[in-house]
């Protein structure tokens, strides 16, 4: 289970500092919904609300120092996976087609600051 203060990255991008989670969404993807009157709902996934590790909270966190993480879902196995199943994100950074991007929990951050409050 990631949680308000877990230190996730992805096989792409971080370390981020976990501040909200959205759990049980089953939007779809976007490009489905830009693409198709009626898109396809995904299998269950998280929605991850974050911040850079080093970011102070100060009453509030300012909307450029937040980052969007959607579309994760615990596997059986214990990873967790991408449910966008065309791993388009994966080929802009260059990797083979239908890989999907993995997350990973690499610490956690029990400190103060942790309230998601936007600006």
């Amino acid at each position: 289970m990631i949680q308000v203060g877990d230190i996730i990255k992805t096989t792409y991008s971080g370390p981020y500092r976990v501040v909200d989670v959205i759990e049980g969404c089953t939007c779809p993807t976007y490009l489905d919904t830009i693409e198709t009157d009626s898109p396809p709902p995904l299998p269950p996934h998280m929605h991850l609300t974050c911040v850079r590790p080093e970011t102070t909270f100060r009453g509030s966190y300012r909307p450029e120092e937040l980052f969007y993480l959607g579309g994760y879902a615990f596997r059986d196995d214990g990873r967790i996976i991408s449910v966008e199943a065309r791993g388009l994100l994966g080929q802009a950074f260059g990797r083979p087609p239908g890989t999907l991007d993995e997350l990973f929990i690499v610490g956690s951050d029990t400190g103060p600051g942790l309230q998601l409050d936007l600006l």
